[in-house]
């Protein structure tokens, strides 16, 4: 045989387990009672941006902002006073023939400090009526319920998880690299910037047949592990929950999948 030379694509093999890119905690920024939940709001559904996920009840903070709107018009009529008081000042300094006035004669820290009390009570109102927008909890993003940690009629103090959801728009898959695959391709070592990322194929078993899905390697982690030395690359799979022309199964977190990366 006579060995002639040609271009071959090297593909190295390893495996991992697929994770959410994007994975948060729902935390409530005020407290109240949960009055009502959405279907939305189960383990395993999915939901769109902005779709309202829970509601607290509504009632203290619907006094809230009928309590600042009452300090708000009380604001605005000292300021009309107050503007009243500086003009008739005016007009009893120039009836004394002087044009040179005194700032307290003609209530200046008076009117500015209604003025102020007015833009603060104003800012009252915003901040009630923002807190009433917060009892409910709206989806940050495209997404799926991973955990709820809540349900109707229990209390949640400001800051009490309400559930774990993730972005279904891709999921990403933690592969080891080791030192003599590391030689074979062509990784994104020192720069994230680059215009081309080596090609991964998926593959895992799944209702007893076997499925493939294609990604790329977007970057590198950070550290090398210390244990086992190895580097580990982070490919990525956009659009995981689509099923294709094979109406193929999801790529769900958790997922245990083989790993083909093109060299």
């Amino acid at each position: 045989m006579i060995a002639v030379p040609a271009e071959h694509a090297i593909w190295v093999q390893t495996q991992g387990t697929v994770e959410p890119v994007t994975r948060v905690s729902l935390m409530a920024q005020v407290g109240g009672k949960v009055e009502a939940v959405s279907e939305a709001f189960l383990e395993g559904r999915f939901f769109r941006k902005d779709d309202a996920l829970l509601q607290l009840e509504t009632a203290d903070y619907d006094f809230a902002i009928a309590r600042a709107a009452a300090q708000e018009a009380a604001a605005a009529q000292r300021l009309a006073e107050e503007r009243g008081r500086n003009l008739q000042a005016k007009r009893e300094w120039r009836d004394l023939g002087s044009n040179a006035a005194n700032d307290l004669f003609l209530r200046k820290p008076q009117l500015y400090a209604a003025e102020t009390a007015l833009v603060a009570a104003q800012a009252d109102v915003e901040a009630a009526k923002l807190a009433l927008a917060r009892t409910t909890l709206k989806a940050p993003f495209d997404g799926r319920l991973e955990k709820k940690l809540v349900d109707v009629g229990q209390f949640v103090a400001p800051g009490a998880s309400l559930a774990q959801v993730y972005a279904t728009d891709r999921v990403e898959v933690l592969l080891p690299i080791s030192e003599s695959q590391l030689a074979l391709l062509a990784l994104p070592l020192f720069e994230t910037g680059i215009d081309t990322y080596p090609d991964v194929t998926l593959t895992a078993r799944f209702g007893g047949e076997r499925w493939q899905w294609q990604g790329q390697i977007t970057r590198m982690q950070a550290s090398i592990d210390r244990e086992s030395r190895a580097t580990f690359a982070i490919a990525e799979v956009n659009d995981p929950f689509s099923e294709g022309v094979q109406r193929r199964p999801p790529l769900t977190p958790g997922l245990f999948v083989e790993a083909s990366i093109r060299g």
